[in-house]
């Protein structure tokens, strides 16, 4: 998994949790729907800044949402070490 991917289905759950549509998100945070979209999707990196602008249109502090995409991303990857040890010693 790759951390534009993880930070993408932060942000999407977080959304939906809040009962926020994409046109929502795109409003409050004055970035284009579009692009939130792909951002979810983990299309396309995302900017500090519009980062910022995502997670106040969310009322979530940007460290919130680094974090949860960091331990997503680490259990992700001790899932592949487990399984890469496993097959090795097979």
């Amino acid at each position: 998994m790759r951390l534009r991917v993880a930070l993408g289905d932060v942000i999407r759950d977080v959304r939906r949790a809040r009962g926020l549509t994409l046109r929502d998100v795109s409003v409050r945070g004055s970035v284009a729907l579009g692009y939130v979209s792909e951002v979810e999707r983990g299309h396309k990196e995302v900017s500090s800044e519009i980062l910022e602008q995502i997670a106040l249109a969310l009322n979530v502090p940007v460290s919130d949402l680094v974090v949860e995409a960091g331990r997503r991303l680490a259990e992700c990857d001790l899932g592949r070490l487990f399984e890469s040890e496993l097959l090795a010693t097979t």
